[in-house]
């Protein structure tokens, strides 16, 4: 992948006439937003561009979010990846687009290269402030761009309350803010605002959570028996690593979800304190994101053997 400027992608997006844009598996509000917003650049010029996942949009971000159909026929001039940082969080849709990739535009400090070109910042707290800079050099931004915009940034950061945080970008999101987002009612419904389902994930988190090594590491592990007789599936289950991550003490907090569509897999999140790297942990076992916040995928053939996994690379963590 050769890496060019941000100004080259925009000369390139403009003299497109169509775009498929990929955004990875189990999307986030980043993902969406930052993808989803680029579609309405793109789409705002008279032009075509879809939205492509492997997932479907997670019921909590469907206030925002709907959905794109491929048309019959569709061939992009254009394919452009926003928030995959490997070719493996592309999902099923890794077969079909990943030869096919034009442009990587990412934020993650470990992210592989892929596509002919590409472009990414670690610095950037969310894809969706480089995306925000992109609107800016592609004719700036509107009141539905911005609004997606605001919900990327403010999901990879916590409402704005991690490290990742910093004045570059309380600027942008007052550029957001300024373009017609509406911070307070973006900042309800992605924090304020929980299904019955998602109460039922945190209820399940709190009781069957294990603390280990002095409450310093905390783990919770799902199977789907224990999901569906909890009254909750994958996407209720996604904040369980930040729920453990703010009991007072737990340094490393880890949640372990049997997958749905394949059994023998087990996807792990992961948060952390300062001073532990989360994503060189899930590096280990395939998967990258941030130092504080990472997740991987592990094989195992039960919730306690994939619990045994994570706690075995904890231990080299606490050195116990």
């Amino acid at each position: 992948m050769k890496r060019i400027e941000l100004t080259q992608i925009a000369e390139r997006i403009k003299a497109a006439n169509s775009a498929a844009i990929l955004c990875h598996a189990n999307p986030d509000g980043d993902a969406l937003g930052s993808a989803y917003a680029l579609k309405e650049m793109i789409v705002g010029q008279g032009k075509q561009a879809i939205v492509l996942c492997a997932d479907p949009v997670p019921a909590r971000l469907a206030f925002l979010f709907t959905e794109d159909a491929v048309p019959a026929g569709f061939a992009p001039d254009l394919v452009i990846t926003v928030d995959v940082a490997s070719p493996e969080q592309l999902g099923a849709l890794k077969d079909e687009w990943l030869e096919r990739v034009d442009i990587k535009i990412d934020h993650h400090l470990i992210s592989p290269d892929f596509g002919r070109v590409g472009y990414v910042d670690a610095e950037a707290a969310a894809a969706g402030e480089i995306i925000a800079e992109l609107a800016e050099l592609m004719g700036g931004l509107t009141a539905k761009c911005a609004n997606d915009l605001y919900c990327a940034i403010a999901s990879d950061t916590g409402g704005f309350r991690y490290s990742n945080v910093r004045a570059r970008t309380f600027e942008t999101a007052a550029r957001l803010l300024a373009a017609g987002a509406d911070g307070a009612w973006l900042s309800e419904k992605l924090f304020e605002t929980v299904s019955k389902q998602e109460a039922a994930a945190a209820g399940y988190v709190y009781t069957h959570a294990a603390f280990l090594f002095d409450g310093r590491f905390a783990i919770v592990t799902a199977d789907n028996q224990a999901k569906q007789a909890a009254g909750f599936c994958d996407e209720h289950f996604g904040n369980a690593s930040t729920l453990l991550r703010q009991i007072a003490g737990v340094e490393l907090a880890v949640s372990a979800r049997q997958s749905e569509k394949n059994p023998q897999v087990y996807k792990i999140s992961m948060r952390s304190a300062e001073g532990i790297d989360c994503a060189a942990l899930c590096a280990k076992l395939g998967g990258g994101g941030h130092k504080r916040a990472a997740g991987c995928t592990l094989s195992a053939a039960s919730a306690d053997e994939a619990q045994a996994a994570i706690t075995a690379l904890a231990q080299e963590v606490f050195h116990e």
